[in-house]
């Protein structure tokens, strides 16, 4: 209760100004459900086997600790897998949240683990590892490329230094939380299109075209991004910036 209550406190900080504003609303994205053997994946084998290792050992202790962090395994375990009786939740990212009871059950087991009654084998287990792990986790790092491309990071960087940081971006969603993060600059879907209460219809600024002087005065545009493959312009604009992938332009009514 302790964990609960001072968690729902920290929580206020950030929910409570937008529950005051907004009142409460659950949008999430569309449920993306893993494939059979998926946790397995997002754990890892390793720590797959530690943390049920771990987990049958605890269950046996059942000492305060071990049932706080069995309980916690079990439950996310089971709340990533709500898709099943049609809960819409985000299964990879709830697997996030059973990593810390997961390593700390699979750590638990070697407290008092011994091997021909000497702890130094153990040592020398936990090592190689750890040293595994290290490698492991360099090598992927070492491998994973940016999502943001150069074009995104230039379109960016523009509106850092020529935006008027005041009116809208309307774009394709996936380069508007850049937009937002580097320059500061509004855009139609928040930052976060999934998650936002209300956003502008931004396919008919990007798609269609189909927009009246009304249409940009109330929702408060100034600029649309638009890719290179689109010929045309446009209505009430004008172009001010382009790169190899996109065009901005200068919403002016």
């Amino acid at each position: 209760m302790v964990i609960i209550l001072t968690g729902f406190i920290l929580a206020m900080i950030w929910y409570a100004p937008l529950l005051l504003k907004y009142g409460f609303f659950f949008r999430p994205p569309p449920a993306d459900p893993l494939s059979s053997g998926g946790s397995l994946n997002h754990l890892g084998a390793l720590l797959t086997v530690l943390a049920l290792t771990g987990l049958i050992c605890a269950l046996k202790r059942r000492e305060r600790s071990d049932i706080l962090m069995a309980s916690w395994f079990i439950f996310v375990l089971a709340l990533s897998a709500g898709y099943t009786v049609g809960l819409k939740v985000l299964s990879d990212r709830i697997l996030y949240f059973a990593l810390f009871p997961a390593a700390a059950m699979g750590a638990s087991i070697f407290n008092s683990m011994k091997v021909a009654d000497s702890r130094w084998p153990v040592y020398v287990l936990v090592f190689f590892i750890s040293v595994y792990s290290l490698c492991s986790g360099y090598g992927i790092a070492s491998t994973v490329k940016p999502e943001v491309s150069e074009s995104e990071l230039e379109v960016a960087q523009w509106f850092k230094y020529n935006g008027d940081h005041k009116t809208v971006v309307v774009s394709d969603y996936h380069i508007q939380p850049l937009i937002v993060s580097i320059a500061g600059q509004p855009v139609s879907a928040g930052g976060y299109a999934p998650g936002s209460r209300g956003t502008i219809d931004a396919r008919k600024y990007t798609v269609t075209l189909e927009y009246t002087e009304d249409d940009i005065r109330m929702d408060r545009v100034g600029y649309i991004i638009l890719d290179t493959k689109n010929r045309k312009t446009p209505p009430y604009s004008r172009k001010v910036y382009r790169n190899r992938d996109f065009v901005v332009y200068r919403v002016e009514v």
